[in-house]
């Protein structure tokens, strides 16, 4: 295991134990006075439905290349989608229920109650998981149909994306070129990337983007044979090996 998985493994285990932390304190403010419930039976609860969520949480995460792909779609895929969200969440808790019953008798009429019990906040939450999803397709779409590049991390500059040729990363910061000028603007490469997809922007190294709309040509260097961009504006921008098949499918269009 690398330093970056454990690293990440340890950032779920804490956000896991907050969680669960977080709601036995709840159900035990939440119980009157006199009739406050065991501690113990707080904590199992919290442990038990965490694990659902979390369950839930990665069995949505491990289908979402068949999931997300619905919500481009229309609106009968996005209920399709809404449909998938719910039965994953809700065999999530199903199974969890199961776990934690293991070594004493099953109470099947307990299971469907609690199941039933479930379902709505369950369907609610599918649903506005999949209506935020299909908005955020829209604002994307909206974006892109604008001819103008307007960043939230610098509302006051507001650029034409065919004027932008080329961008740069610079550690949290990215540097903008634009009509032979640079503008420094407080945002990952990776943000951008995802924000300009549908743009035309195009990711060629892992430090860099471009418009493909200011691609002169592409040509190979010697004696590496390594791609080389050319741009309109006279720069040449180097290809990193891992970013070859997007720029030769930008040259398949």
């Amino acid at each position: 295991m690398n330093e970056l998985n454990l690293r990440t493994a340890i950032k779920a285990a804490g956000g896991f134990f907050l969680l669960v932390a977080a709601l036995t304190l709840y159900c035990q403010l939440h119980g009157l006075p006199g009739s406050r419930v065991p501690l113990y039976v707080s904590v199992d609860f919290a442990f038990q439905t965490v694990f659902a969520w979390a369950l839930g949480g990665f069995l949505i995460w491990r289908a979402r290349t068949r999931i997300l792909p619905l919500l481009e779609r229309g609106l009968k895929e996005a209920a399709m989608a809404a449909a998938a969200i719910f039965a994953l969440t809700l065999s999530s808790a199903l199974l969890s229920m199961v776990v934690w019953t293991i070594g004493t008798s099953i109470d099947i009429n307990h299971l469907l109650f609690r199941l039933v019990e479930l379902a709505p906040p369950y369907g609610l939450l599918a649903a506005l998981l999949v209506s935020l999803a299909v908005l955020r397709r829209y604002q994307r779409q909206s974006a892109a149909s604008s001819p103008w590049l307007r960043l939230p991390e610098e509302p006051n500059l507001t650029l034409r994306k065919s004027d932008v040729s080329l961008i740069r990363s610079a550690g949290n910061y990215c540097e903008i070129n634009a009509c032979g000028r640079t503008y420094l603007v407080r945002v990952t490469l990776k943000t951008l990337a995802e924000r300009l997809a549908d743009d035309g922007f195009v990711q060629v190294h892992r430090t860099t983007l471009v418009n493909s709309a200011s691609i002169r040509f592409v040509a190979p260097s010697a004696p590496a044979q390594r791609l080389n961009i050319h741009l309109n504006c006279g720069m040449r921008v180097p290809v990193g090996r891992s970013y070859t098949a997007n720029v030769e499918q930008l040259t398949l269009h």
